[in-house]
């Protein structure tokens, strides 16, 4: 193919037939030279990752796509950037319709904490929580600690002083010598005790897993992501895992509003109702011993 033309005139309509001058330079920046085989697949990596971003943006928003004025082109004036404005589109949308993308920076085409390949899953339970501590949770959340085996574990490694700790903070009586450790307790037995008393202590189980971060659920139990150095699970953009992130955060907004009716509920009257939560604990245990009065 002769790419010289005999005159302006041609050259012109050359320009005009691609789409315009802009649309023109985008698409010879998107040539490389290629010195090594290794630049050939991170050129291919690249073209891959831009059209399947841009096919799931076809495919989940079909009416937004069909009439986005965004360019599938890289900025004339941005050297290296990992989404052009369409992908961006389609990121934001994504955020604002699907599920969370809150460590990409809207405003801010070439910032990305992680490649354009994959989908960082975004703690939404309590994984942030070595990041910024027990003081920054709810004392609702603060409180039943003790029940759960990850936030056990946590007041004990706290300063040394996790029991001296969680007594001073809640003035109670209760210790954690009178709560029955989570190795003793029959988990479905506690669910059923609890599920007895209906709303909303039906829901306490379920704090407990959320506190543990074993809920089942990617959202809830992620302890990465971009408040831990933009590490943790990671997947990779496609039809499959976009649905099932999706449903997924869907269920976990469920579970959250269950979870702050139980924790609500409990800081209306704190103690009494914790002593009603202790009971049903240790009778679930198979070291049971009587509450404390």
């Amino acid at each position: 193919m002769n790419l010289e033309w005999s005159n302006c005139s041609d050259t012109q309509r050359a320009i005009d037939s691609i789409g315009g001058v802009p649309k023109a330079i985008a698409l010879l920046r998107q040539f490389r030279v290629l010195r090594h085989p290794t630049d050939a697949l991170d050129y291919l990596r690249d073209r891959f990752t831009s059209y399947r971003l841009l096919s799931l943006y076809h495919h989940f928003f079909p009416e937004e796509f069909a009439n986005s004025q965004a360019s599938p082109y890289p900025p004339i004036d941005q050297d290296e950037i990992l989404y052009t404005p369409k992908e961006w589109e389609f990121l934001t949308l994504v955020n604002e319709c699907l599920f969370p993308l809150p460590y990409l920076d809207f405003e801010e085409y070439e910032y990305s904490p992680n490649s354009p390949n994959e989908i960082l899953v975004t703690p939404l339970g309590l994984g942030w929580l070595d990041d910024e501590g027990v003081e920054s949770l709810r004392r609702g959340f603060r409180v039943l600690f003790p029940f759960t085996e990850l936030g056990r574990n946590y007041l004990e490694e706290y300063d040394q002083f996790g029991e001296e700790w969680y007594q001073e903070e809640f003035e109670s009586p209760i210790s954690f010598a009178d709560i029955a450790h989570t190795h003793t307790v029959n988990s479905k037995q506690f669910r059923h005790l609890c599920h007895e008393q209906g709303k909303p202590l039906k829901f306490a189980p379920l704090t407990l897993k959320l506190i543990d971060l074993s809920t089942r659920n990617v959202w809830l139990d992620e302890s990465g992501g971009w408040i831990n150095s933009y590490c943790g699970t990671t997947l990779t953009w496609s039809k499959q895992n976009v649905n099932y992130l999706t449903r997924k955060h869907r269920q976990a907004e469920r579970i959250i509003d269950a979870v702050m009716e139980f924790v609500n509920w409990l800081e209306q009257d704190l103690t009494p109702r914790l002593f009603q939560i202790l009971q049903l604990w240790n009778s679930a245990s198979s070291t049971h011993k009587p509450s404390p009065r």
